[in-house]
């Protein structure tokens, strides 16, 4: 459907509202039904989530932005009407700023609401029985069925569609073959919800790797996880040199032979594509044998391991744990990470054209670099992220994957060092917050040291001189700051070793342990974006040495297609005369 078609419908779909519109009232919850009009089953954890939110909030009404929609039909709107005293038809339209009159309805007399369960439920845990109603927006049951969709799947305030419920629609959507103009237009909306697979949807074989997974809404990355879809589209565009036809020809077997390989880098891995491709194993609808050609060509050639629905479903897993730290520096709310991020930036502290660059993790590993206002938020947002991946298993009660033959890791108690090191982070990079402040504020040498202290002597058994109690943890802390600290290695990431390197298994999804402590030190933008295409010893391209891709490469895919999008041009240099391959997009770009 083009801009115009959707105009078109959008124009309708208003103007249906203003003709069907009949006004606004308060009713009680025993008239409002929930039937097949509305398109969502009760769910309890939902309703417990709002009777929380009511309880940190009020219970919030009135607001336009929280009212229900509902049909009902013109002859019980006038009995509704008869049976109210004081209130008229004009009433309902137009209240001018009071709250809305509260129609009383006949007995057995329902309203039928299109959304809004979930509130209604909650409400009647919430609130007394005498307050036992809620501001409902009535529209003539006579409406198309392309509005009622429309108030039907408006997010308002309620609670966002699950995964699954996105998916069913798309399936009934999909499957209705009388499609209308409206129905069209409403399973773009929900496709628009998932922008990165619905322009993946031109290489259907690579849905064989698609999975309805919790962790794709929940975590609030939109951004992130629609770039990566978008890294998925442009890599396989690439393979095919651009030419969309082909596109058709990308099959469950080449999605299983291709993904995850990196013949740009690894020799081993050109070696097993180069047999795939002579051997009409990969591309096998393909015969034309300069098209191959071509496509080995360019599979030789390319920057990245090579991503698919698969990767993308198991590295939402890597994602996981950040994210989460992440979601703690900014108050809940309904936004994603990357705008909850924005609307906190303030660029305090900040000199105009600059940003600073984090090379390490010492007091002093910082430098200033020219850059604009989009850089300060940019490459800031991105090296929060980074500190979140390097210490998530100290921030989050969450653990590495075992390694085979060693012990199993236990997830460790957040560590509350780690935690005022990312508010101290954030802060010098310009962003502010209430959470932010929070942890700035605390004292993690006083906290562990009264831990250590009552730990050390429990005291069920022990008692210490409670005059004299904070001077003790004030000298525990003093000999916490005798710690000298150790000048970090200088060791660069290698995206190739010769020999074993890592398996197809371990270039994605949750990081193994080993992996985990030996990359992290190198998660700073300079490592990322300065990294060469080197190897620890050897020659890329030395036929008697195979090599192997390392993890340090599927960090810098992982980071690539996750964390933004890239720019056409390099942007400046960083140090020693060296430009950076990273480029970055303005935060307007992502806010799609």
């Amino acid at each position: 459907m083009n801009q115009n078609q959707i105009a078109s419908v959008e124009q309708q779909l208003y103007q249906d509202r203003g003709i069907y519109f009949r006004g606004t009232a308060r009713i009680r919850f025993a008239h409002l039904r929930f039937g097949n009009l509305c398109p969502r089953e009760p769910n309890n954890k939902i309703i417990a989530q709002l009777k929380e939110r009511f309880s940190g909030e009020g219970c919030l009404r009135l607001e336009p932005k929280n009212h229900i929609p509902a049909v009902v039909s013109q002859d019980t709107l006038d009995a509704c009407i008869r049976a109210s005293p004081n209130v008229s038809q004009d009433l309902l339209l137009e209240n001018k700023g009071k709250q809305p009159p509260e129609l009383r309805l006949p007995e057995n007399c329902m309203i039928e609401c299109l959304q809004g369960i979930h509130r209604v439920a909650a409400g009647k845990e919430f609130l007394p029985r005498r307050d036992w109603w809620w501001t409902i927006d009535l529209y003539l049951e006579d409406a198309s069925e392309d509005l009622k969709t429309s108030l039907s799947e408006e997010y308002s305030n309620s609670v966002n569609f699950s995964d699954g419920e996105i998916f069913l629609k798309l399936r009934h959507y999909h499957d209705n073959a009388n499609k209308k103009t409206g129905t069209v237009f409403a399973e773009k909306r929900m496709w628009g919800r998932l922008t990165g697979l619905d322009a993946l949807r031109t290489i259907p074989g690579l849905f064989t790797g698609f999975r309805i997974e919790h962790r794709f809404m929940a975590m609030k990355c939109h951004e992130e996880a629609s770039n990566y879809l978008l890294h998925i589209l442009r890599v396989w565009e690439s393979i095919l040199g651009g030419k969309k036809s082909l596109l058709c020809c990308v099959d469950r077997q080449t999605i299983e032979l291709l993904q995850l390989r990196a013949p740009g880098y690894s020799s081993h891995d050109a070696s097993v594509v180069s047999k795939g491709i002579r051997e009409g194993k990969i591309f096998p609808a393909i015969r034309h044998q300069s098209t191959r050609k071509s496509i080995w060509k360019t599979l030789k050639s390319l920057p990245c391991l090579i991503p698919s629905l698969y990767s993308f479903f198991e590295d939402l897993k890597y994602l996981h744990p950040p994210a989460k730290v992440l979601r703690q520096l900014v108050s809940p709310s309904k936004y994603s990470i990357r705008e909850a991020m924005w609307r906190i930036f303030t660029a305090q502290g900040t000199p105009e054209n600059q940003w600073l660059l984090q090379t390490g993790d010492g007091e002093n590993d910082y430098q200033w670099q020219q850059g604009s206002s989009s850089d300060q938020f940019e490459f800031g947002y991105q090296q929060i992220w980074l500190y979140a991946w390097r210490y998530w298993s100290e921030l989050v009660p969450e653990c590495p994957r075992k390694e085979e033959g060693e012990a199993t890791p236990i997830p460790e108690k957040p560590d509350p060092r780690r935690w005022r090191g990312i508010a101290r982070l954030a802060a010098r990079l310009g962003f502010e917050s209430d959470e932010i402040d929070k942890f700035l504020n605390s004292d993690p040498d006083r906290e562990i040291a009264t831990e250590a202290l009552l730990k050390a002597r429990s005291p069920e058994h022990f008692g210490y001189d409670d005059a004299a109690f904070e001077s003790y943890v004030t000298e525990v802390c003093r000999i916490f700051n005798l710690a000298k600290e150790r000048p970090a290695d200088d060791l660069k990431p290698y995206l190739l070793v010769p020999g074993r390197g890592e398996s197809l298994a371990r270039r994605c999804g949750r990081v193994f342990d080993n992996a985990y402590k030996t990359d992290r030190k190198h998660l700073f933008l300079p490592y990322l974006y300065n990294i060469e295409h080197g190897e620890a010893s050897g020659s890329q391209y030395d036929p008697k040495l195979p090599k192997h891709t390392t993890r340090a490469a599927r960090n810098r895919q992982c980071y690539s297609s996750d964390t933004r999008n890239f720019r056409d041009t390099v942007r400046q240099q960083l140090y020693s005369g060296r430009s950076y391959v990273g480029r970055f997009a303005d935060p307007a770009d992502v806010f799609q």
